[in-house]
């Protein structure tokens, strides 16, 4: 018993630190979103830096949060076009991809094969107790 939590133990730590490694990145992503800089260097640390000033250079979070990136994007850049040709790309991808494949497999399928199933046989006593007639 004893052997069985440990082991449950460093699989949980494994896991969370594969997450925690997982995460990180998109954290960065989104602390420079938010950070309305365009540079990755969310700090620029003084000359005796406290240690919050220290862990914000190891951990992403922006000094002052601001959406002035987003909307930079928005109105500066044609958003809206590189969206819908994005979206138009992918579904004629799915089109093209998924169409095809299905129907060959509907020709490829005997009509026999696309009948639902029979019902299961019922058994010879038909009590209504039998746990198969149920």
């Amino acid at each position: 018993m004893a052997r069985d939590k440990k082991n449950h133990f460093w699989i949980h730590a494994g896991l969370i630190s594969f997450t925690l490694l997982t995460i990180y990145p998109v954290l960065w992503v989104l602390a420079l979103a938010f950070s309305g800089q365009q540079s990755v260097g969310l700090i620029d640390l003084p000359k005796d830096p406290s240690f919050l000033e220290r862990a914000r250079g190891i951990l992403p979070w922006p000094a002052h949060f601001s959406v002035k990136n987003f909307v930079d994007v928005m109105t500066e850049q044609p958003f809206g076009r590189w969206l819908l040709n994005s979206v138009l790309v992918s579904v004629m991808t799915t089109v093209l991809g998924v169409f095809p494949v299905s129907y060959t497999h509907l020709r490829a399928t005997p009509p026999s094969k696309l009948r639902s199933r029979k019902p299961p046989r019922r058994c010879r006593t038909a009590s209504p107790r039998c746990a198969r007639c149920v």
